[in-house]
């Protein structure tokens, strides 16, 4: 009797073992990369704004996030459609931060803008098979 419990402890710690491991992989994939995306904390840093810009630029990237949330909802399925939508939502937010920067700033923003194309195409490479003649 003794000796089936000290055999079922020690399985039961070599799986739990073996578990934990497991499930902080698990745990670490499921965490979404969003290194591609900016955070208005790295805008504020990157170009010089105000406290007054870093707010009003929250607020339209909060409103950007929402119309995003919507248009998932809305247009499922509908994958050029929901492309379509995504886009718009992003050029106008981008209209809407790039009237509330000065000169310096917006030439600042738009070589972030290109930075953040250059990683997004780099991103896209890596993922895509290579193919075998």
């Amino acid at each position: 009797m003794k000796a089936r419990f000290i055999g079922f402890l020690s399985a039961l710690m070599i799986t739990g073992g073996l578990m934990l491991p497991t499930q902080a992989f698990s745990q670490a994939q499921a965490k979404p990369d969003t290194s591609h995306f900016f955070t208005v904390d790295t805008l504020k840093a990157r170009l010089g704004l105000t406290d007054e810009q870093t707010e009003k630029i929250r607020f339209i990237v909060k409103a950007g996030k929402e119309q995003v949330t919507k248009d998932y909802k809305l247009y499922k399925g509908y994958s050029q459609t929901m492309r379509e939508a995504m886009l718009a939502s992003h050029e106008k937010m981008t209209k809407e931060i790039l009237a509330l920067l000065t000169d310096e700033q917006k030439k600042k923003f738009e070589q972030f803008q290109k930075e953040r194309a250059a990683l997004k195409k780099d991103k896209r490479k890596k993922k895509m098979p290579k193919s075998t003649p």
